[in-house]
């Protein structure tokens, strides 16, 4: 047999399907490939490939005149050859990443596919190998897989269409029709099947996520589908709980025939509004557009819309009532349309609700969180599709502790959807551990997903340590505290006592970690207490500290600046401070500075958060505290209670006795007795006596000393009676530490700066008091 050369407008389309392919992410050229590359051709979507490989006028002349004929062969006009290579092109697309362009070999079908074409070119007494043989060849044995994609219409008579090379030649309608029997409800919805998602199509072919329980769902969505009237359903329930699940399980049921009678021949497609709207440039393009699809629809008793998102139809379209909602209603009312929508609690209540029109014409099923165990066999069944995508292995205890961490710390989020992009992260943290290439880690078979990663990853990503939660080391936390704080030995005990009761208390599981109100003058270091105990639990205390004056919330408005302003006050959409820290912080320590000053019902508004560890915010959404400590302090104190001496007369700890009670007292002058109720423990602070003051004194100038050697190279040298001297002199006890350290730096470091200025080969000051004021001595050494 003699060669068959191949055309140029062959090597074209030879071309276009490698770069197909390439886009699609496959290695080889499929004869599907080779379909979207006709269809580019006929569609007139060639000419600048054709102009870069160098073909002539003439050449693309032909190309046309073949793009025309094959058009009038076809019976298809040209919106349906347009709507034909989108839909192909979508569905080879369609889940696969673009690889890199090269020049790819044909598989064996396709090899088979031009062995065929080119037989018929010799028979015919042809000497080349042209498009017209190829899609003689392609309409003989139309591969299935482009079926649903090509919105064929047949002739009436098969058969009747003769090509141009002098030889008489049916089409091949018949084998193609053949291909589309049982698809034939298909080609009756070219609009559908252009921007929809087949459901069942997927399922069949194995593109789903195995979707196990949610069977009472399935069940209920059946039923719903069944009536006679108000045929639409509507799914409703909080954002991760597996509403789309739901219908991708049933559109598996569906492709396993595992269903009723009636739902066997059934195609469930899913539209996206976002796909409704793309590339309508025109005001009506978007509403000519859905209602074709109604059309469509209407004309197939065995086609079911799923429209995700069903609220952004609702919203306004162009500035007035949605249209695209106006135009669904009539549809729905004929009963001729059977249409599935999902929407969350939120977006329902917003949206749909006030619509009351759009809302009766649909049957609303709840969809609730599942409960734990049914959570971790969904999460089980994610796991092995894990497994098998990230090549990589779980322990067996792994997903058990993934659903109980998820319901328990990240409750901003809802089951199963948490627990699984749990599982999902850890899988890829044991798999991308580094950027770099670890020999080691490739000769492993597969890497091994441990608890210990789930508590990384909730470190990592969320800010939450679970291994702090599950151990509290209460001496580490005194021996911190006492070496931070000084003379406030028996409040730290208190606080470690308090911290190690409400760790054996199991009520405590919806409360915060514990409630504290620290009292006592001003200047004696609660809140540098607070601040302290921040850093020693939660670690970084700019991540897991926030602190909030209560002074400024003196009137009943401004618990605005906590939870949010209510809807249609300006601020609404903003993230107010307190719930603003707990999703960026879920384990952290709250400190709310002089609480007393704060206005009564914004201290009732705690009584909720200290009694159940959680609470709303102005747009309804909850907010877990449970793992957060919340420090009140207040300048609430006694006259009994003081106990300052000056001078060097020996100092004794006061007697508290008949202050208990005066404390208690004056604490329900500013609090309401259920809101005392609701504190852990109130923890008194002492004034500070001399001797405490110069412990703080020294180390302010040990800090102050360290740095001026590091700047300048002088060493500063200041002995215990001097600090105690100035401890007295500088003392003002009405102003607490606070003014003793404002005293110190404008009457002593503010004069030693300068002084230290003025030395040249000096090394070492020292510091006296003569008097009132202060006294330096240079020298080169310590002598």
């Amino acid at each position: 047999m003699k060669r068959i050369a191949i055309d140029p407008a062959v090597q074209l389309g030879w071309a276009l399907a490698n770069a197909e392919a390439c886009l699609s992410g496959n290695d080889h050229i499929e004869p599907e490939h080779f379909v979207l590359a006709l269809l580019n051709i006929i569609d007139d979507a060639f000419q600048q490939e054709a102009s870069n490989m160098g073909i002539p006028p003439q050449g693309i002349e032909a190309l046309l005149e073949f793009a025309v004929e094959s058009r009038l062969k076809l019976g298809l006009d040209d919106r349906m050859i347009t709507m034909a290579r989108r839909a192909l092109r979508k569905s080879l697309h369609e889940g696969h990443s673009p690889g890199p362009m090269v020049m790819l070999h044909r598989t064996d079908a396709c090899r088979s596919l031009f062995r065929k074409a080119g037989k018929r070119a010799a028979a015919s007494g042809s000497d080349s190998l042209t498009l017209d043989f190829l899609l003689e060849e392609i309409a003989s044995d139309f591969p299935k897989e482009v079926a649903a994609c090509f919105p064929v219409k047949a002739r009436e008579e098969t058969g009747k269409s003769q090509f141009k090379q002098g030889h008489s030649q049916e089409i091949g309608w018949q084998s193609i029709n053949d291909t589309l029997s049982d698809r034939s409800l298909v080609m009756k919805t070219p609009v559908i099947n252009t921007i929809g998602r087949d459901l069942t199509a997927l399922a069949r072919e194995g593109r789903l996520p195995d979707v196990v329980s949610r069977q009472q769902e399935m069940k209920a969505l059946a039923r719903f589908l069944s009536r006679t009237a108000k045929r639409g359903v509507m799914l409703v329930g909080k954002a991760g709980v597996g509403k789309t699940a739901v219908i991708e399980g049933l559109a598996q049921r569906i492709a396993e025939n595992n269903v009723p009678e009636f739902l066997r021949s059934v195609r469930i497609i899913q539209l996206n509004v976002s796909d409704l709207i793309s590339e309508t440039r025109y005001r009506g393009d978007m509403e000519k557009r859905l209602q074709d699809i109604i059309l469509e629809a209407e004309t197939d008793p065995n086609l079911i819309l799923f429209i995700d998102e069903v609220h952004l139809i609702m919203q306004s379209v162009g500035g007035g009532a949605s249209e695209l909602a106006n135009i669904l209603k009539p549809a729905l009312s004929r009963d001729s349309l059977r249409v599935i929508g999902a929407t969350t609690d939120e977006e329902f209540e917003r949206y749909v609700r006030p619509d009351g029109a759009f809302m009766r014409r649909f049957q609303v099923l709840q969809v609730s969180e599942p409960a734990l165990d049914e959570c971790i066999i969904i999460s089980n069944a994610w796991v092995k599709r894990i497994e098998k995508y990230q090549q990589v292995k779980f322990e067996a205890d792994v997903v058990e502790n993934a659903v109980s961490l998820a319901a328990d710390l990240l409750t901003d989020r809802n089951l199963p959807d948490s627990a699984i992009d749990l599982l999902e992260n850890a899988a890829t943290f044991v798999k991308v551990s580094s950027l770099s290439t670890d020999t080691e880690i490739l000769k492993k078979e597969k890497p091994i997903v441990s608890v210990q990663l789930i508590h990384n990853v909730l470190q990592e990503i969320h800010g939450i340590s679970v291994d702090m939660l599950n151990s509290f080391d209460a001496n580490r936390i005194s021996v911190y505290l006492n070496e931070k704080i000084s003379g406030q030995g028996k409040a730290v005990s208190e606080i470690i006592e308090t911290l190690e009761s409400v760790q054996l208390t199991i009520e405590r599981e919806n409360k915060p970690v514990a409630v504290f109100l620290f009292t006592g003058p001003s200047g004696i270091g609660k809140t540098f207490t607070a601040e302290c105990l921040s850093e020693v639990m939660f670690g970084d205390i700019n991540q897991g500290f926030l602190r909030i004056n209560m002074s400024e919330l003196k009137e009943q408005h401004d618990i605005a600046r906590l939870i949010g302003a209510p809807p249609g006050f300006i601020g609404h959409d903003q993230e107010p401070v307190l719930f603003k820290f707990v999703s960026g912080s879920p384990q952290g320590l709250i400190l709310l500075d002089e609480m007393e000053k704060s206005h009564p019902e914004i201290q009732d508004y705690f009584l909720q958060i200290f009694d159940k560890g959680t609470a709303r915010n102005s747009h309804g959404r909850s907010v877990d505290f449970r793992h957060t400590v919340f420090v009140m302090t207040c300048n609430i104190w006694t006259e009994g209670a003081k106990s300052r001496n000056i001078g060097f007369v020996e100092e004794k700890e006061p007697v508290l006795s008949d202050a208990e009670n005066d404390l208690k007292t004056a604490l329900k002058d500013s609090f309401r007795p259920e809101f005392i109720a609701r504190i852990d423990r109130c923890v008194r602070f002492r004034e500070l006596n001399i001797d405490d003051l110069g412990i703080l004194l020294s180390r302010k100038f040990k800090c102050f000393s360290d740095k001026i050697k590091m700047e300048r190279g002088v060493n500063v040298v200041l002995d215990d009676a001097e600090c105690r001297n100035i401890v007295l002199e500088f003392d003002t006890p009405k102003e607490g530490v606070r003014g003793l350290m404002r005293a110190v730096e404008r009457l002593l470091f503010t004069p030693l700066l300068k002084y230290i200025g003025t030395l040249s080969n000096e090394k070492y000051v020292t510091v006296k008091l003569n008097g009132d004021k202060p006294v330096f001595q240079a020298s080169i050494s310590t002598n």
